[in-house]
């Protein structure tokens, strides 16, 4: 889980996951997706095949990453909703052109995805964000975003709202990203 290595606690200031448009979540007894999942006794996520280190295929051809980590918990609070030890988990991969179309017409019931949420998609499909570190934690401290990623926008967002003096650091990529928090460099990664 996201809190029993080091390098995964600081990885994300939140992390995201995307659900059809009943949140998992907040899902109660009239949620369409939980009594899909209650009736078919399956739980099917979407993932992508190479964000890494978020979601990706591992050695094993198996899909592996910090949000698959974060979607098995998501997998033990259903499995608690519905009062069940045995649930189905299954995965289906996805990518940026299909992954909110396959959450709408039910082929995957959770992305776990570093999807941003933004407006536009909340009108399409619900959004869950996880905290790994509250703002206050970020005050004055090195912040980065992966170039182009629409997290920039929310991390702008998060340091002006609640005044944090934090400095954004564009990296070019995820793994860039990673070695500056391995190496120090910086607190947290939107």
């Amino acid at each position: 889980m996201f809190a029993a290595t080091r390098l995964s606690s600081a990885i994300l200031a939140t992390l995201t996951v995307v659900v059809t448009s009943q949140s998992i979540a907040t899902a109660n007894a009239a949620s369409p997706t939980l009594e899909k999942i209650r009736s078919s006794g399956k739980l099917t996520f979407g993932y992508r095949e190479a964000s890494i280190p978020f979601a990706y295929l591992g050695a094993d051809q198996k899909p592996v990453g910090l949000s698959l980590d974060l979607c098995s918990a998501v997998a033990d609070k259903v499995k608690a909703e519905l009062k069940t030890d045995k649930l189905e988990i299954a995965y289906v991969a996805v990518n940026a052109s299909n992954r909110i179309p396959l959450l709408q017409n039910g082929t995957v019931d959770v992305e776990c995805g570093s999807t941003s949420n933004t407006a536009e998609r909340q009108k399409q499909v619900s959004f869950s964000s996880s905290p790994l570190a509250a703002p206050k934690d970020l005050q004055g401290k090195t912040l980065i975003v992966t170039q182009g990623s629409l997290n920039l926008g929310v991390a702008e967002k998060v340091i002006g709202e609640d005044k944090l003096g934090a400095t954004i650091v564009q990296t070019k990529d995820h793994g860039e990203s990673i070695l500056m928090l391995r190496t120090g460099r910086a607190a947290a990664w939107f």
